[in-house]
């Protein structure tokens, strides 16, 4: 009776707590929406309509989680077509996705035990906002790189807490494999519009990385052309997954897994080349290793495409030879050219790094300069102080680097051990579940996480870009839902795609 009494407290206190946030939101909409009618001002009444809407969706998380992936994932697409007047648009979803913070926390008593890779996630979210307090940078400057670092998190923290019904992560699933079909219209009409704008196909990789389907075309260069190719992979390995695991039917497998590839092969992506083969490694390792000579046509397969992206890439879209192509390739990786207009490439980067901080002090080496610091960006209202120093060497190329400014080498470590921890909880889950939905879903997420490690080293999305935050965040999300209800599969009806 006093358990019963207990649970009815704890019960009434979270709805007290959930009613009294809901309540201020409206108030703080209801006050702003009145001080600026009379201003005029279209902005600022633009976003006090939007605090009231985020106040209905504080209310309703379960709506909110859908809305972000239909808001966040076309963003790029949105802001390219519309221009100015959408370049407003990723504040709102960042706004959203951090309405479900306190939703998330006052719901943590749901979750029987935190999964690691979550609580490596608020250590580093806590680090980072101590450590940047702490180097007493602006409030400009740690409010903005605050908002580039955990603009997903509101999903991740969303999916891990609430315990979201089976219904609901099926209607996600599908939302997310919609978005990923419709790369391919998208892509199509980049390839005919707006390379054409670039110089068209005789101008190569500086044309044709235009193609970034709905995750951001830019004219100016610097498109989200890989994020896009990530993206619509990471699509393909839970399909392919569930597929392996009869769970999804060939011929419907084959239609999905052509719309989703078919967008590669309209741009110039050259890492797909090396992704490939590896996501193809993860989700065939444990199959290969029981049965090496039955998934040798898979492989044949799989190689067989690489080495089509790989033609397409460099004799198409490059409009070069193997021999040139690689040897450019090298040199702005790894050689001593710099990437694009940058002094440094994805390797000087981070020679460069240490050569500043093994000078200076080692407080700096371990702990960097606080967040938002390295980051200067086009346009941006807010550079980072440090990036401010080296206008035009790019230290902020890619999240290793960012990192490695911002956070220095324990944010750095602290944030790969995210994707490891989360790699590791996985594979635990994988050999104690016999749900063939599951285990395929699994494989999938970890071969996700192998994406998200490469692209540690080579863009900065994972710390930038709102839509490729919002793909990790729901990746891992998905796998903090899936620990959290695994203890009673039996009542969770996930149901096949097709």
């Amino acid at each position: 009776m006093r358990e019963i009494d207990g649970a009815a407290g704890r019960s009434i206190s979270h709805f007290v707590s959930m009613s009294l946030l809901y309540k201020m939101s409206w108030l703080v909409g209801v006050i702003m929406l009145g001080a600026v009618a009379a201003n005029g001002n279209p902005t600022y009444i633009a976003g006090s309509i939007a605090v009231i809407a985020l106040a209905f969706l504080f209310r309703n998380p379960q709506i909110s989680v859908p809305i972000l992936i239909i808001l966040s994932l076309p963003t790029g697409a949105l802001i390219s077509m519309i221009g100015a007047p959408a370049a407003k648009l990723p504040w709102l979803v960042s706004a959203l996705s951090f309405s479900l913070w306190p939703v998330a926390f006052l719901s943590v008593k749901r979750c029987k035990k935190i999964p690691g890779f979550i609580q490596l996630s608020i250590i580093f979210v806590v680090y980072s906002l101590v450590l940047s307090f702490s180097q007493r940078n602006s409030l400009t400057e740690i409010t903005a790189g605050f908002k580039r670092y955990f603009q997903g998190y509101g999903i991740m923290f969303a999916l891990g807490f609430f315990a979201i019904c089976a219904k609901e992560i099926r209607i996600i699933y599908k939302l997310i494999i919609f978005v990923a079909m419709l790369q391919l219209p998208f892509a199509i009409y980049e390839l005919l519009v707006l390379v054409p704008l670039r110089g068209g196909l005789e101008a190569g990789g500086e044309a044709t990385d235009v193609v970034a389907g709905t995750f951001g075309a830019n004219l100016f260069g610097g498109s989200a052309n890989a994020e896009m190719a990530a993206f619509v992979l990471i699509v393909f390995c839970f399909l392919m997954a569930r597929w392996r695991g009869h769970l999804l039917a060939t011929r419907t497998f084959l239609i999905l897994a052509s719309l989703c590839l078919a967008p590669l092969t309209l741009g110039e992506t050259k890492i797909v080349v090396f992704i490939f083969p590896m996501i193809l490694a993860i989700l065939l390792r444990k199959e290969f290793i029981r049965d090496p000579v039955k998934h040798i046509p898979v492989i044949i397969v799989g190689g067989l495409l690489s080495l089509l992206f790989g033609y397409i890439y460099i004799s198409v879209m490059d409009s070069s030879m193997v021999g040139d192509s690689l040897t450019s390739t090298i040199q702005y990786n790894v050689g001593a050219n710099g990437y694009g207009n940058n002094i440094l490439n994805r390797t000087t980067v981070l020679s460069f790094w240490l050569e500043k901080h093994s000078i200076e002090s080692p407080g700096y080496l371990f702990f960097g300069h606080g967040i938002g610091s390295a980051y200067l960006g086009m346009n941006n209202p807010v550079p980072g102080h440090i990036a401010l120093q080296y206008p035009r060497y790019g230290i902020d190329l890619t999240t290793a680097s960012t990192l490695l400014w911002d956070t220095g080498l324990v944010g750095l470590i602290l944030h790969i051990s995210i994707y490891l921890c989360a790699w590791g909880r996985a594979a635990r889950l994988w050999t104690s579940v016999r749900n063939a939905s599951v285990r395929a879903d699994l494989l999938g997420i970890q071969a996700a996480l192998g994406i998200f490690i490469v692209f540690t080293v080579y863009r900065d999305s994972s710390v930038n870009l709102i839509a490729f935050e919002m793909v990790i965040a729901l990746v891992l999300g998905y796998l903090a839902w899936l620990i959290h209800s695994h203890e009673d599969l039996s009542t969770v009806k996930y149901g096949k795609l097709a």
